[in-house]
């Protein structure tokens, strides 16, 4: 043994701690929109598109 742990042998543990597949889904779609700044004044709906103009 390495010491190192496959992501994909400790996976399902992780994601039934975090409540599901759902919340993950949802934890990492809110990260990327808060990362892209893709939110809006809740923090929760995205944006629409920006025009140029």
């Amino acid at each position: 043994m390495s010491g190192y742990t496959r992501w994909r042998d400790i996976r399902s543990e992780h994601v039934a701690r975090a409540g599901g597949e759902e919340a993950v889904r949802a934890g990492k779609e809110e990260l990327l929109a808060e990362m892209t700044g893709q939110h809006g004044v809740d923090g929760r709906e995205p944006l629409p598109p920006h025009s140029p103009g």
